[in-house]
C-alpha cells in the first residue's frame, strides 16, 4: 500500500501525433499496470516518493525515472518517423518550454518522413525506368 504522506501528484500527457489506430498508452509503476492514457488525454496519478515509470504503447516501451520535488508532468509524444515512444519530464515552470521542444522534434520527425517519402519515389522512378530499357 501507498504512503500517502510521501505521494506526489504527476499529471501524464498522452501523444498529441495522429495514427491510424489510435491506441492507448500504458503506464507502469513496478510491473503493474497503473493506468493508460489516451491520444490527447490526461490523467493524474499519485506516486510515492522517486519512482521509475514504463510505458508501452503497441510494440514500443519507454522508461523514466519521476523524482518526486523535481518533475510532475510527463509529456509523452511518438516520432512519426522511426515509432519510437517518448516520455519528456517537466515541472510547472518547465512545462512551457517542453511543449515547445516536443513540438519542435514533432515539425522535424514530420520534415524527415516527407523527404524519406520523395526520395523512395525517386528511387522507384529510377528503378522502373532502368527495369524498362
Amino acid at each position: 500500500m501507498q504512503d500517502l504522506d510521501n505521494s506526489h501528484k504527476v499529471i501524464i500527457h498522452g501523444y498529441e501525433e495522429r495514427f491510424l489506430a489510435m491506441s492507448e498508452v500504458q503506464v507502469f509503476l513496478d510491473g503493474k499496470e497503473i493506468c493508460r492514457v489516451g491520444y490527447k488525454e490526461k490523467k493524474e496519478i499519485s506516486l510515492p516518493g522517486d519512482n521509475l515509470l514504463k510505458f508501452k504503447f503497441q510494440i514500443r516501451t519507454t522508461k523514466v525515472m519521476i523524482r518526486k520535488d523535481v518533475h510532475n508532468h510527463v509529456l509523452l509524444s511518438i516520432n512519426r518517423f522511426s515509432g519510437a515512444l517518448n516520455a519528456h519530464l517537466a515541472n510547472d515552470e518547465t512545462m512551457e518550454n517542453a511543449e515547445k521542444i516536443k513540438k519542435a522534434n514533432a515539425k522535424k520527425n514530420a520534415i524527415k518522413s516527407a523527404l524519406f517519402l520523395m526520395a523512395l519515389y525517386v528511387f522507384w522512378d529510377v528503378l522502373e525506368t532502368v527495369l524498362a530499357s
